[in-house]
C-alpha cells in the first residue's frame, strides 16, 4: 500500500455514532476498521474495499459483533490498510455517549 490518508474522523455531536472516511492507494487496497475495548477486547470489526478512486467510508452505531450497544466509555478505533506486514495503520481514542 502507497499511502492511507484520512480526511474525517469524528462522531455525530451526540456521541453514538462514528463516521471514519479516508483514501487509500493504490485504489482497491482492502481496509479494516477494528473497535476496541480499552483492555484490548475486540469490540467490532467492518471490512471493505474503496471505490475507484480509493475513498472509503466506514460508519460504527455503537454496537458490538453481536448486535448489542457497548457501554458508553472510551474506545480504541484502529483503521489499517493492507493487512500484510508493513502495512499502515491509525490508531484513535473515541468516545461513546447516549
Amino acid at each position: 500500500m502507497d499511502s492511507l490518508n484520512r480526511s474525517k474522523f469524528g462522531v455525530d455531536g451526540i456521541g453514538d455514532r462514528l463516521e471514519v472516511d479516508f483514501t487509500v492507494t493504490p485504489a482497491g487496497t482492502p481496509a479494516t476498521v477494528r473497535l476496541y475495548h480499552l483492555d484490548g477486547a475486540l469490540v467490532r470489526e467492518l471490512v471493505g474495499v474503496g471505490a475507484a478512486d480509493g475513498s472509503m467510508t466506514f460508519t460504527w452505531t455503537g454496537v458490538d459483533g453481536a448486535g448489542d450497544l457497548v457501554p458508553p466509555g472510551s474506545y480504541l478505533c484502529e483503521i489499517a490498510a493492507d493487512p500484510d506486514p508493513g502495512s499502515q495503520t491509525v490508531l484513535e481514542v473515541v468516545g461513546v455517549a447516549y
